[in-house]
Parts: structure tokens; C-alpha cells; sequence
């Protein structure tokens, strides 16, 4: 089921249809141009229960007088806004998760999630052939959830719900979840390939959503996801200073950066092949994605 896009002139006010929205716990996000605002709802199934007040709105209603007050155990604003994005609210959970782990028996939770199993000493007891043969196909996306400090685990994190919520909201559950496994996939193995088995970290998917996310904006506008162009550089610049000394003089350690280069790699010729395989399509997914109001 397509995410629901509801489009409105831009000198359109929309703060009481989208405080209306909210306290009928609508969730949706917005974005705003000089030629639409759009309302971007979370679940499809709320689809026709916002059209409802939408049409309440339009005929000039008091929305809010006839919304039901909040109870005292409802959920807060920002527990819904997690469970409106359920796989990017999971990834930090995890993430989170397998930190405090780390703290408590680091030894043997980096032995579980490295890519191949370790000895005491950090050294690779088995090759990565072997450890796939033997079962262990979990650990090669798990490094992704191992971060080493607390700057490293945040750092990460508020990249993946600034970029997973909007890949999330605006391609769908499945979607996020099919290429985040592709990016730690891909990531890890570069990264494994080029500087061996101890490494961790979300930074190689992040990379292959900025990778993708910009790209499709150039491919297909209509997405509209938020990656200006100084967040853009910004990660770049990021990028060329993990190789060289500077960061290890910083005191900012050894970065993967490997499997941030193969991440945002993985990223673009994801979205190169999205591109083709939706316009080969006989009908534009963009079309199908938008629904128009007003």
C-alpha cells in the first residue's frame, strides 16, 4: 500500500487541520515548497479518516471542539512518533541495546556480532567462507549494530532517524528494511575485506542512505526527501578525512572508512536501479504514490 500524499497550496494554513490531524492521532509529516505543502500521512489505513477532516475543514467546522480529549494513558507525542516509523525506531532500540551489552560483557557480545568469531585477543578464528558454512549468516549485517563509544553511537543514530524516518515514511516499512540490510551487507564486507574483522557501527548504512536518498532526488524529484546540500558536504568532507591521519591525531580513533565509502557506493547504484526499474514500469510509481486535496 502506497504512503498517502495530501497536496495544498502554499499560502494554504494548515495548523488547524494539522493540529486536528494529531490529536486525532493522524500521524504524518510535512514538507512545504513555493509550489505545494504536503501532508504526508504514516498509515495508509488513516488515509480516509483524514479526508474526512479534511472535508470538515474546507466546510469551515470546528475541528478541534469535536475531537475526544486525551486520555490520561494515552501514548505521548514522541511514543508516537516511534511507533509511526516502527523499523527505524527498532535499528536504534537495537543499536542502544547492544551497547549497553557491550559495557556489561564486551568480550563475549563482540563475539557474537563480529562479522567472523574472535578469540580472546580480537584475532579471527575462522574464515569468513567458514563462519557463513557454518551457520553464522547473522553476522554479516550485526557489526553494524556494534558502536565502541558513546559519541560514536550518537552520532550515528541521529543520522538514522534523520534519514530512516524519511525513507520510512516516504517508501514504506519493507523498503527500509530491504536496504538497510543491503548497506550493512555491503559495508561490512568492504570493510572486513580491506581491514579485517574488528570494526562496528551504523556509519556504513548511513552513508548508503544519504547516497541514495540524494541521488533519487535527482532521479525523481517527487520524493522530496531532506538532504541539503551543506549536510551533503558535510558528509563528504567527513568521508576524505576518515583516510587520512586526522582523525586519529583528533583523538576520534580509527574509522571505518571503508565501509563508509562502500556504503555510500551501495547507496547510489541502489537507487540507479530503483530508477530504472520504476520507469520501466507501464505506470510512474510517483504517480501512484501521490494523492491530491484541494
Amino acid at each position: 500500500m502506497q504512503t498517502p500524499v495530501l497536496r495544498f497550496a502554499p499560502d494554504v494554513d494548515l495548523a488547524p487541520l494539522r493540529q486536528a490531524l494529531w490529536q486525532s492521532h493522524i500521524t504524518h509529516d510535512f514538507r512545504a515548497s513555493d509550489e505545494w505543502q504536503l501532508v504526508i500521512l504514516s498509515d495508509p489505513k488513516r488515509y480516509q479518516d483524514a479526508i474526512a477532516l479534511i472535508e470538515r475543514w474546507q466546510a469551515g467546522e470546528p475541528l478541534l471542539a469535536r475531537l475526544p480529549k486525551r486520555s490520561i494513558g494515552e501514548a505521548s507525542p514522541l511514543v508516537q512518533a516511534l511507533l509511526a516509523v516502527p523499523v527505524t525506531s527498532l535499528l536504534i532500540v537495537a543499536s542502544l541495546v547492544v551497547y549497553g551489552l557491550l559495557q556489561l560483557s564486551g568480550d563475549s557480545v563482540l563475539q557474537a556480532l563480529s562479522i567472523v568469531p574472535l578469540d580472546s585477543m580480537g584475532q579471527p578464528q575462522a574464515t569468513l567462507l567458514d563462519t557463513i558454512r557454518s551457520g553464522g549468516w547473522w553476522r554479516l549485517v550485526t557489526p553494524a549494530l556494534m558502536h565502541f563509544s558513546l559519541l560514536h553511537l550518537f552520532s550515528n543514530l541521529i543520522w538514522v532517524w534523520v534519514f530512516g524516518r524519511q525513507l520510512e515514511l516516504r517508501a514504506g516499512r519493507i523498503h527500509l528494511l530491504v536496504l538497510t540490510v543491503l548497506m550493512a551487507l555491503l559495508s561490512n564486507l568492504a570493510q572486513y575485506a580491506t581491514e579485517g574483522p574488528l570494526f562496528g557501527g551504523m556509519s556504513g548504512v548511513v552513508f548508503g542512505y544519504l547516497g541514495y536518498m540524494w541521488l533519487l532526488n535527482q532521479l525523481r524529484p517527487a520524493w522530496r526527501f531532506f538532504v541539503p546540500t551543506v549536510l551533503l558536504l558535510f558528509m563528504l568532507a567527513w568521508l576524505v578525512l576518515g583516510f587520512t591521519p586526522l582523525t586519529a591525531m583528533l583523538g576520534l580513533g580509527v574509522m571505518a572508512n571503508w565501509a563508509h565509502l562502500a556504503g555510500l557506493c551501495a547507496g547510489i547504484v541502489a537507487a540507479l536501479m530503483l530508477h530504472f526499474i520504476v520507469r520501466a514500469q507501464p505506470r510512474d510509481a510517483d504517480a501512484s504514490q501521490s494523492r491530491s486535496s484541494q
